[in-house]
């Protein structure tokens, strides 16, 4: 799990697929989804949305990076998609966080 949960977040910024993450482990999909969602609570998406909404929330409150820049290098596919995930979230928009930050 430990070793899943680096993989996770070394890749961020990239297109992480179910499949891949679960050959990191030597499983198939199906299996490591069962056992990732038994070992942590959350399905594998959750998590991984949840690793980058606070990768984004990090950039956002101790960067000036662009929010266009923020949610590449938080691994959304763009701003208004890391604004979706981050307003959920917190019940704050990104400019909001950063604003008060």
């Amino acid at each position: 799990l430990t070793r899943t949960l680096s993989y996770i977040d070394e890749r961020l910024a990239s297109e992480l697929t179910l499949r891949d993450i679960a050959a990191q482990a030597g499983l198939g999909a199906s299996r490591f989804g069962e056992l990732f969602k038994r070992a942590t609570g959350v399905s594998v998406h959750q998590h991984v949305v949840r690793r980058r909404v606070a990768r984004a929330l990090e950039l956002i409150t101790r960067t000036r990076l662009p929010l266009c820049d923020v949610a590449l290098q938080a691994g959304f596919a763009n701003q208004s998609h890391m604004a979706l995930a981050v307003r959920r979230s917190t019940g704050m928009t990104p400019k909001r966080l950063r604003d008060v930050s």
